[in-house]
């Protein structure tokens, strides 16, 4: 999917073009100049969460893998530290990887995605019900 973003939430994104994705098989938004994102903080973490929970409800009860390269965001840096033995290499993140990871973290914590098994990441019960998508099987 890219960057396109399901929509299925009670409010729908309010940044970006709405258009009808059909790979998807569903209403979609896609953020104004996708793949750079320089919109506020606010608006960049509303869109990251769509994004995963639009992906994560729709491969429902599958779990996905969810990373910087599958989002295509661009890639953070190694980085070098010092001379000789007390030389040091860490991973720096784009600023586009750490709303990624940053958002991840947000949600489980908040108890909207679990992950599986260290493969990927699942939709609880509670992000189903968020985007009115529990089965009705379940919901009665």
């Amino acid at each position: 999917m890219s960057d396109w973003l399901l929509i299925g939430f009670k409010e729908p994104a309010t940044v970006g073009e709405i258009a009808y994705d059909h790979a998807a098989n569903a209403q979609v938004c896609r953020p104004k100049g996708a793949g750079r994102m320089s919109t506020s903080n606010k608006e960049q973490f509303d869109l990251m969460i769509r994004r995963i929970l639009g992906d994560l409800i729709a491969a429902c009860p599958a779990a996905v893998a969810i990373t910087a390269e599958a989002y295509e965001l661009p890639k953070g840096e190694h980085v070098s530290d010092g001379n000789g033995i007390y030389a040091s290499t860490y991973y720096r993140e784009s600023p586009e990887e750490k709303l990624l990871t940053d958002t991840l973290k947000w949600l489980r914590e908040e108890g909207f995605i679990r992950i599986d098994n260290s493969y990927g990441f699942v939709a609880t019960m509670q992000a189903l019900k968020l985007a009115s998508a529990v089965p009705k099987v379940i919901s009665g």
